[in-house]
């Protein structure tokens, strides 16, 4: 089935593709080929998607600014500067709360949700309520039986890449958390607390 939509389309790319577009060409002198349609009528496939085919992202942008540190490319001076706050150890934002000191503004706004116990993301299925959108995710799994990764030498899934981690010290034999009292060793730093409750 052919649907024609009324939308806002990019024929490449992200809104935030089209802004570090602008900087680069404001930084660089140089253009990219990146342009944006608004408001134009366009046919899409049958699930109601424009598809992109085999194009890697970010694939119009040269990322111009690199990381001295690092090698870590970036199109915008401004997130090259971010960036480099996690080589220098800076943190000029800090929460006004509890004085806590954030690289970046999304992670200080993350951060004040503790303090206002706002959690604006929800679950559709149960009502669950986050303060995050990829704790949200996680969540939704339960819901969804989705277990996106999977381990290369058995084949077990999971809902989280950290429980991956943890399942393949089970392989390796890996036991990074050790009691300093009796020296009793666990795959899990939670196993290593309950041991130490006892």
């Amino acid at each position: 089935i052919t649907v024609t939509k009324l939308c806002k389309v990019k024929k490449h790319g992200t809104e935030d593709d089209t802004e570090d577009s602008e900087d680069y060409e404001k930084e660089t002198g140089q253009t990219t080929s990146l342009k944006t349609l608004k408001n134009e009528r366009v046919t899409t496939g049958e699930n109601g998607f424009i598809s992109k085919p085999n194009l890697p992202k970010n694939h119009l942008v040269q990322k111009a600014f690199s990381c001295s540190n690092c090698g870590k490319g970036f199109v915008k001076k401004s997130k090259l500067k971010v960036h480099e706050r996690i080589h220098t150890g800076e943190k000029p934002l800090s929460c006004p709360e509890c004085g806590k000191g954030f690289i970046q503004k999304s992670d200080l706004r993350k951060h004040k949700r503790i303090h206002t116990r706002e959690k604006p993301f929800s679950c559709y299925e149960c009502g669950q309520t986050y303060t995050e959108k990829s704790t949200l995710k996680i969540h939704e799994r339960i819901h969804t039986g989705e277990k996106p990764y999977s381990c290369s030498k058995c084949g077990k899934t999971f809902t989280t890449k950290s429980n991956l981690n943890i399942h393949e010290k089970v392989h390796t034999g890996e036991k990074p958390y050790s009691c300093i009292e009796c020296g009793r060793i666990f795959i899990q730093q939670s196993r290593l607390k309950t041991h130490e409750q006892l």
